[in-house]
């Protein structure tokens, strides 16, 4: 987990309202299905979450990255 990027970046989409996070060391079967649950029977709660990682995202993004990897392999 080089450098704790994972983990940055779900505290970032946290912080925005998209994301839940819990550390591994608490996440038990009993503890995920007392956090996780809730949240997925709360349908004005997700909406709230899909609405901010829409804002979030950047549409074509992946083909945009794509385009550039394969730009950069045929100037080799």
């Amino acid at each position: 987990y080089a450098g704790a990027h994972q983990k940055a970046n779900a505290h970032w989409l946290s912080r925005q309202g998209g994301a839940l996070i819990m550390d591994q060391h608490v996440l038990t079967p009993a503890r995920h299905v007392e956090v996780v649950l809730p949240h997925l029977q709360d349908e004005v709660r997700l909406e709230a979450m899909r609405a901010h990682l829409r804002r979030l995202a950047t549409p074509g993004a992946a083909e945009r990255v794509a385009a550039a990897v394969l730009e950069v392999a045929h100037a080799s």
